[in-house]
């Protein structure tokens, strides 16, 4: 899961399963069908905002295993 279009449009281009979000999909990730002991990898911007998406997307995983990496400028 990744912050913003650039990052997805970055990461679909290695033919990995991605998915972007923004301020307006954390209700619709809520409602997929994540599992216990999914990992899911979640790639956001290493600033407050960043920050704070990364945090809220791991509480709409739950119960998958959610890690995280940031995106470096």
């Amino acid at each position: 899961i990744v912050e913003g279009e650039i990052d997805y449009m970055t990461v679909a281009q290695e033919g990995k399963a991605v998915m972007g979000v923004n301020s307006g999909a954390f209700e619709k990730m809520k409602k997929m069908n994540w599992k216990p002991g999914m990992q899911v990898c979640v790639a956001t911007d290493n600033d407050k905002t960043g920050d704070r998406y990364a945090e809220r997307i791991f509480d709409n995983i739950w119960p998958a295993i959610g890690y995280r990496i940031t995106w470096e400028e």
